[in-house]
């Protein structure tokens, strides 16, 4: 590497970041586009209200459920057991080989990230203390913390971190996108990673600091074994698995050596407090509800939370429900490459066959804000209401039975035909949770009205994504939570194509496009290139967005200091009482 003081700086106060790539006038706003240079633990962080609201999702700060969440106060005892609920199981506890949102929950709590992002959005130590970066801001060098172990004993390395970013590059694993221009990581001292970018990278630092994802794992237990390691997880973090009975319960149980530094935002002198967090899968809405009211379980998650009993939790003496702004985005999504979705003429007919206001409000209740790009409007660039004036998709079958004209798609008794052929489309969905079925089976009446025979299969959670990923179907309803809008990349990377890309884009000038929203550090720039991105693929028709959902967290009133992080919407149990 040769003479390091040549070239970098280390960043010891925001002033220190003047006069290079990542000079802090073009940093000071980068939150509000998902990213925030990573300072180390004496610093004050670049904070990112930017003026975007929302919920922060991204880094843009907002209306997330960021204080506590407690039905009536006090401080309460410590749980020995804290029960959540939803409706469905992880898939596995690898971050490199899903991004199940039900993984997710359970891996946030095993793995550590590099680093910590406070409620306010301002950075410091997580497995990683200080900080250098080159004038190019293509190579980073991160000091590690010391005394840190792992689950089973094992010392937390330089060598682990080394494996872990090694492994993302070199296996075809669903995050390798959220690495970006990553060239490489190696080890250069006992306690310091560098890592090498080929070119700027602005979401990186603000994904270094999502354990769900991006926590460290360490070398030895999944080289000797990825599917047991996947199954039986080792992590540096707060709670380490004790059971995990497929398809009913995942029991975690408190790390009580965990010394890793966490948010500022966490009070207790010891956390975590809870000695157990167990995930319990209940897949019907009204045994998951009464649950709650029971007080068999002390948390039903947002993700699961059943909009049409919100009234019924609220109204109950022993529960509440804890309502907010998510950054969870739902989207019809169509696969350019099947026939006869492989065509943008019928795309553009089923996306105005679609009766938005008729899914927000007969299934989701009205807790949901329509949408007209597939991710939240708290992100950096969103570009929504021009997509909607100026390309539309209004809810139209007028102008969806023209379109169809126009694509030789004509009436011929109660569905359309060409050439002797019915117009008919396979529709592919999850069995759980409910609504998601529902506004399936909606689909197949809204494209009937329109003379398209839809066929609808379902499939349980995973399994759903997986069959929907072998290109033979044409529409399946996606859901997407990020905070940062690379998500981009997520959705219609070519890459990506049959996995996260649902609607199977490939497009290489729109992955150019991508690739420079990702790399542009002035958020302006950043900005322009995401709107210039959603205006060209919006037109090519890839997806119907639906709404950025509302959601809520069901508590019973006995739960004390419950919080979510208002960026990341991740819930943070560390403070956990029961007042019982």
């Amino acid at each position: 590497m040769g003479d390091k003081n040549n070239h970098t700086k280390v960043v010891r106060t925001a002033d220190d970041l003047r006069g290079t790539a990542l000079d802090r006038r073009e940093y000071l706003r980068l939150l509000g586009g998902g990213s925030a240079l990573v300072l180390s633990s004496s610093l004050a962080g670049c904070t990112g209200n930017g003026g975007d609201g929302g919920d922060g999702s991204d880094g843009a700060g907002g209306s997330g459920s960021g204080n506590d969440s407690s039905g009536s106060g006090g401080s309460g005892s410590v749980p020995e057991e804290l029960v959540l609920a939803r409706a469905g199981d992880s898939e596995a506890l690898d971050p490199h080989v899903t991004t199940a949102s039900y993984s997710e929950q359970v891996m946030s709590l095993i793995y550590d990230p590099l680093v910590t992002m406070d409620f306010d959005g301002n950075f410091s130590a997580g497995l990683g203390t200080e900080w250098e970066v080159n004038d190019a801001g293509t190579e980073w060098t991160i000091e590690l913390n010391d005394g840190i172990n792992f689950h089973n004993g094992d010392s937390f390395t330089a060598d682990d971190v080394v494996f872990t970013y090694e492994r993302l590059l070199n296996k075809p694993a669903l995050l390798k996108w959220a690495v970006g221009p990553m060239s490489g990581v190696e080890a250069t001292g006992e306690n310091a990673v560098t890592f090498t970018f080929e070119e700027k990278y602005a979401p990186w630092n603000t994904y270094s600091s999502y354990g769900g994802y991006f926590g460290i794992l360490p070398r030895g237990p999944v080289e000797a074994d990825e599917d047991a390691f996947a199954a039986n997880p080792v992590g540096t973090g707060p709670y380490k698995l004790e059971e995990w009975v497929r398809g009913d319960h995942v029991t975690l149980t408190r790390n009580d050596e965990w010394s890793t530094p966490h948010s500022p935002e966490i009070e207790s002198e010891n956390p975590p407090l809870p000695k157990k967090i167990t995930f319990r899968v209940i897949p019907e809405e009204l045994p998951r509800v009464q649950a709650l009211l029971s007080g068999d379980v002390d948390i039903l998650l947002a993700r699961d939370f059943p909009q049409r009993e919100l009234s019924t939790i609220q109204d109950d003496s022993g529960t509440t429900a804890d309502v907010f702004t998510s950054n969870n985005a739902g989207y019809v999504a169509f696969n350019m490459q099947q026939a006869p979705t492989d065509d943008v003429t019928v795309r553009k007919a089923l996306a105005h066959a679609v009766d938005k206001e008729r899914i927000i409000e007969d299934i989701y209740q009205g807790l949901g804000a329509e949408n007209w790009v597939p991710f939240s409007e708290n992100l950096l660039g969103w570009a929504g209401e021009d997509v909607r004036d100026e390309i539309g998709y209004a809810f139209d079958t007028e102008k969806a039975g023209q379109l169809l004209d126009e694509a030789g798609w004509t009436m011929d008794g109660e569905f359309r035909s060409k050439d002797g052929e019915r117009l008919t489309i396979d529709i592919v969905s999850t069995n759980t949770p409910p609504p998601r079925v529902q506004t399936a089976e909606e689909m197949v009446s809204m494209f009937a009205d329109v003379g398209v025979e839809a066929k609808l299969t379902t499939y349980e959670y995973n399994t759903a994504y997986d069959e929907f990923g072998k290109g033979e179907s044409n529409v399946m309803y996606g859901t997407v939570s990020w905070f940062d809008t690379d998500i981009v990349n997520f959705l219609w990377g070519s890459e990506n194509a049959g996995a996260s890309n649902l609607s199977f884009l490939q497009d290489p000038e729109v992955d150019q496009m991508i690739s420079d929203g990702a790399t542009a550090i002035d958020p302006a720039e950043r900005e322009e290139a995401y709107y210039e991105l959603q205006m060209k693929v919006m037109e090519m028709c890839p997806c119907q967005p639906i709404m950025t959902y509302e959601q809520a967290t069901g508590l019973r009133t006995a739960v004390q200091n419950y919080k979510q992080h208002p960026s990341l919407l991740t819930p943070v149990y560390h403070d956990v009482t029961l007042d019982e």
